[in-house]
């Protein structure tokens, strides 16, 4: 961080989805922030309600993560401490 934000890729984005988001915006920012190195990408669906993560492997691609034994909580892969209850997001 310096005096004008960060520098460099954040280390995790969490980005809520809408239904204006396009295939084509999600690719391109998908694209980008794989090229760009961040460690960590969440999409979260809230129509849908589920949240895919993807994580950078050693060659630099994402690698999409597989579902939790308890689906209503998620967990960072490279923060141990962080962890998102579904339920709670969802809820109405």
């Amino acid at each position: 961080m310096d005096d004008r934000g960060c520098i460099g890729a954040p280390d995790l984005i969490v980005e809520i989805l809408s239904l204006g988001n396009t295939k084509k915006e999600m690719s391109e920012k998908f694209d980008a922030y794989e090229e760009s190195g961040v460690r960590e990408y969440w999409m979260v669906y809230p129509s849908e309600k589920y949240v895919i993560i993807y994580t950078l492997n050693d060659s630099g691609k994402f690698i999409k993560k597989k579902t939790e034994p308890d689906p209503s909580k998620i967990h960072s892969v490279i923060f141990s401490d962080f962890e998102l209850n579904l339920d709670e997001l969802f809820a109405e």
